[in-house]
């Protein structure tokens, strides 16, 4: 997991954000927007494979994640992003406003997802007693 600031500048204009693909650190097979949030959280999965951007291209979001090392709610505001790689359990929550753009690194297939938080945390309670190094 980590946090990307995309550069920014201002000028009378208005704002422009940008990055470069290299900062990713992987290619885009999948773009999709998250908007018109109410109080019903998005996401709820992990996914076994891949990596996702998650983009606040306007206002704030809030994301929760949780993975074998760590937990955590992460606020991002416009410009700010999110990587996170497979294994990480994402819900998301926006407020008026607020648009998340996701930039993908597979296409979709349900298989890839994992959708039930009790069978989430039993993978990853494996993966510690397996992992050495945690």
């Amino acid at each position: 997991m980590r946090i990307l600031k995309f550069k920014k500048f201002n000028d009378k204009r208005g704002s422009l954000f940008f990055n470069f693909y290299k900062d990713f650190d992987f290619k885009i097979r999948r773009i999709y927007f998250i908007k018109n949030f109410n109080k019903l959280s998005r996401g709820n999965h992990a996914r076994k494979f891949g990596k996702k951007l998650y983009v606040c291209v306007n206002g704030k979001i809030e994301i929760s994640v949780e993975s074998k090392k760590f937990k955590k709610k992460i606020n991002l505001y416009t410009g700010e992003s999110l990587k996170v790689e497979s294994y990480t359990w994402i819900s998301i929550r926006g407020y008026k406003g607020s648009i998340c753009l996701v930039l993908d690194s597979l296409d979709y297939k349900e298989k890839h997802y994992i959708r039930n938080k009790k069978e989430f945390l039993n993978i990853i309670n494996k993966k510690k007693r397996n992992d050495k190094s945690f």
